[in-house]
């Protein structure tokens, strides 16, 4: 029995890498983040009244973002939800944005590598999903009843097995350019 017990101690110690952090959590809207690493919401987010600066800003490379399954409300403020700007290496998942003006907002000059997964933009005053420069993935997502458009690709990007419906005057997904790859949505 000791045997088995020093043999599972030693895999266990050998399993977990020594440099593996918690996520930093993220507790109130008008977060800027500025080191790399993983973020983790852990309440549901409400911008304030009056505000002019994006709920969560990304201003640095490799970050990964998990929203907990939690919902940030812009309350109709003309703000964005998360807006990163010339970044790569961005992983985006699991929860909701609403009543921003643009959901996520990702700038044309930005990243190599961007994974949306598992995300909702819903009843955003402007677009869902803006997601600039190439190499997107966007997967099971979700992009309804925004203002303007569901989910904008610039190619090459990829964009599997989403919903996107009922968004105003925009097509709901709209590749830009050449080289994407739509499959598997329903988005009419």
């Amino acid at each position: 029995m000791r045997v088995i017990s020093a043999i599972w101690i030693a895999a266990s110690l050998i399993a977990t890498p020594p440099f593996a952090r918690a996520a930093t959590p993220i507790t109130a809207c008008g977060t800027v983040i500025t080191k790399s690493g993983s973020y983790v919401v852990t309440k549901n987010l409400t911008v304030k009244k009056g505000s002019t600066t994006a709920c969560i800003a990304v201003n640095t490379d490799y970050v990964t973002i998990d929203l907990g399954g939690f919902t940030i409300d812009c309350g109709g403020e003309d703000v964005l939800g998360v807006n990163v700007n010339s970044q790569a290496g961005l992983i985006v998942r699991n929860g909701m944005i609403t009543r921003c003006n643009i959901g996520l907002a990702v700038s044309a000059l930005s990243q190599t590598a961007l994974l949306v997964d598992g995300l909702s933009t819903i009843s955003n005053l402007g677009g869902g999903m803006s997601l600039g420069g190439s190499g997107a993935a966007v997967i099971r997502s979700i992009s309804n009843d925004n203002g303007i458009g569901g989910i904008f690709l610039q190619c090459p990007a990829n964009a599997v097995d989403n919903t996107a419906l009922s968004n105003l005057s925009a097509p709901n997904i709209s590749p830009i350019g050449s080289g994407c790859n739509l499959f598997n949505n329903l988005a009419p």
